[in-house]
């Protein structure tokens, strides 16, 4: 095969590898599938010639193209066994001709890894175009030759152009993350979790694919992933608990955090990313506690962190969501919970104290069973802190002057309140409430043993007046006795009454 063919034939190997669909001439070079607001560049590499100019330079018969420049810098930096190219000077000029065998692959990996560093300053720009709604439009006058497209991710394309339209098309993607957060209740990763305000451990875990590029031109592993994750007022990273599976830290990848704005940055080395390729997938995981600097978790429904991706010029967002809830607050803001007297003008009640209580499951120990057990919440200003097994060393909340109940922090689970100290000359209540706070943070109560629909107020009624004993209390033990002591003071009375009649 003569030479000037043998190029055009690996001309046209290049351009189908890196799918571009090349016509003879080009006036405009559109980037399809174009990555917006990247800004795409037409730089020329060679100028052309074709017919009997090039069939006279490269002593060919047939009507083909030849490429040249008459940058002898240009030349070197292109000649050798690196690039695969070889170059042959026209006699009385200065234009240095491709000649052989070009190897497209090999001619597009030597640019694009010392484009920053040797062709960027070699080469001049010929138009460039920014792309939108996926497309970028290359306009280039009436300029021919042999050009390369270079966009601001750092991908590369070669193609020959001249007098007609172009087409080519973007095969590289980027990389992409995506957040997840445990759920305590299930173990499951999703978009939201609840959690047990200042008492959880959020588990959060980034997932990261690697670009899926073409021919190895600009193929989403060729540069340092950056992710930063700004975690929400009230969450604090955990220091040394961010880990991924067979990477090296501080070789593979680095850590930094910043505590006064809550920052974690995560910078994930192209060295290493290289070695795994395209459409790869990378598990970073991570925790965090719900404190701030003043050890209350903020007063939030919602906190909501975004997590960014930088790769090259590109930015990658994406979103977790942790849930905390108020119990004793409805969706309008308003109390939920009111302790009042049972007059026909209800007052309320100030300092009727309860204790909030949920059942959990035991993990079994060996081939067991789980089991279940009772926990009683504690509290520091009405912040959940913590759950104990004895109500004994439980927190009570204490209704305010306006006798409602508030507690912050809480996941969504059903809870007991139960009341254990009222307002003297008032009776205990002998029955619980029942609170529901579902995903969302609606929130239900009721009377435990009522048969009626919760509802998302309750006013807690109690009754003035003495205690009444309770079956199987004290109080009726001691009736008991009391009767007894009659019944049996009685039957002696009657004993010695028959006897002194019987003497007389």
């Amino acid at each position: 095969m003569k030479l000037a063919k043998r190029f055009l034939t690996a001309g046209v190997a290049l351009a189908l590898t890196l799918g571009l669909n090349i016509p003879a001439f080009a006036a405009t070079i559109t980037v399809d599938n174009a990555v917006d607001g990247e800004t795409y560049t037409a730089y020329k590499l060679f100028d052309v010639t074709h017919g009997a100019g090039a069939d006279s330079v490269l002593n060919n018969d047939d009507d083909t193209y030849a490429y040249y420049t008459s940058s002898e810098t240009l030349k070197n930096a292109l000649a050798g066994a690196n690039a695969g190219l070889t170059f042959k000077q026209a006699e009385g000029t200065g234009n240095w001709y491709v000649s052989g065998d070009v190897n497209a692959a090999t001619l597009a990996a030597y640019i694009n890894t010392n484009w920053d560093s040797t062709f960027k300053n070699l080469l001049t720009a010929a138009g460039t175009g920014t792309a939108s709604n996926s497309m970028a439009s290359i306009n280039i006058g009436d300029q021919t030759g042999y050009f390369f497209v270079d966009s601001s991710l750092g991908s590369l394309c070669i193609l020959k152009t001249a007098d007609a339209n172009v087409t080519v098309e973007e095969k590289n993607s980027l990389p992409s993350i995506t957040k997840t957060v445990q759920e305590d209740s299930t173990g499951a990763y999703g978009e939201t979790a609840t959690i047990d305000g200042e008492v959880d451990t959020i588990n959060y875990k980034l997932t990261v694919n690697t670009g899926t590029g073409y021919a190895g031109l600009g193929n989403g592993v060729d540069s340092d992933y950056t992710i930063t994750d700004v975690l929400p007022e009230g969450i604090a990273y955990n220091e040394n608990t961010v880990a991924i599976s067979d990477w090296t830290k501080d070789t593979d990848y680095t850590v930094s955090y910043a505590a006064d704005t809550r920052t974690l940055t995560i910078v994930l080395k192209a060295s290493k990313l290289a070695t795994l390729g395209q459409s790869a997938a990378i598990e970073i995981t991570y925790n965090a506690d719900a404190k701030d600097d003043d050890e209350n978790l903020a007063v939030a429904t919602e906190h909501k962190n975004t997590v960014t991706l930088t790769y090259k010029s590109q930015t990658m967002t994406d979103e977790a969501v942790v849930k905390t809830y108020d119990l004793g607050t409805t969706a309008e803001g308003t109390s939920a919970i009111t302790k009042v007297d049972g007059s026909e003008t209800p007052v309320k009640l100030q300092g009727v104290k309860f204790v909030l209580s949920k059942t959990v499951t035991v993990p079994a120990e060996g081939e067991g069973e789980p089991t279940t057990k009772t926990v009683y919440a504690t509290f520091t200003n009405n912040y959940l802190t913590g759950w104990v097994d004895s109500q004994d060393d439980a927190t009570e909340l204490v209704t305010d002057n306006s006798g409602n109940i508030k507690a912050y922090g809480l996941d969504a689970d059903t809870y007991i309140l139960t009341e254990t100290e009222t307002l003297p000359g008032y009776n205990l209540l002998n029955d619980t409430i029942t609170v529901v706070i579902d995903e969302n943070g609606n929130e239900t109560y009721k009377l435990t043993s009522s048969t009626d629909e919760a509802k998302d107020q309750i006013e807690i009624v109690n009754e003035a007046g003495s205690q009444l004993p309770t079956t199987g209390g004290m109080g009726t033990t001691v009736l008991y006795i009391a009767g007894a002591v009659l019944v049996l003071g009685a039957g002696i009375t009657l004993v010695v009454r028959r006897r002194m009649n019987s003497d007389q």
